[in-house]
């Protein structure tokens, strides 16, 4: 994973994080209120521009971003740390198909590498934009809908 620029982290990573929250708790039947995900979503926006930075091995990254999510999430919501991962791994699991299978039809259009989103940060934010429709949409059906992956207060402590 190669670093991210501040205004990259504020345009893409924290409405990323947000529609990952919003997407993640509501396939669970939680509704989380949108100034709460909102303010999980810059705090997990910054701690993302830190991680990012840090010279680990592929994929730690992500997993680190993962559980401190998942952590301010729960500190911010007070629901169990079950709910929390769940939600946010299914959210975080929707967003990382989303990326691998629209970037990649974006790069091959445009003629781009994976290589160029690090030497061109705009395109990261361009090449964010179908993919935060896509979230928006599918987080729009969810809800009208009722779709629920799975519902159980028992459970999740809620």
């Amino acid at each position: 994973m190669y670093p991210i620029p501040w205004f990259v982290a504020l345009l893409v990573t924290v409405p990323e994080t947000f529609l990952v929250v919003k997407l993640g708790f509501k396939l669970f039947g939680t509704d989380i209120d949108t100034k709460k995900a909102l303010s999980i979503s810059l705090l997990n926006g910054i701690f993302s521009y830190f991680v990012r930075r840090m010279p680990l091995i592929f994929g730690l990254h992500t997993i680190a971003i993962i559980i401190s999510l998942t952590l301010l999430v729960k500190a911010s919501l007070k629901y169990s740390t079950g709910h929390c991962f769940a939600s946010v791994a299914a959210g975080s699991l929707i967003l990382g198909v989303l990326q691998s299978t629209v970037l990649y039809f974006l790069l091959l259009i445009t003629s781009r590498t994976v290589d160029d989103l690090a030497g061109k940060p705009w395109l990261n934010i361009l090449y964010f934009i179908p993919i935060a429709i896509i979230m928006i949409l599918l987080y729009r059906w969810v809800s009208k809908n009722n779709f629920l992956l799975y519902h159980s207060k028992k459970q999740y402590g809620d």
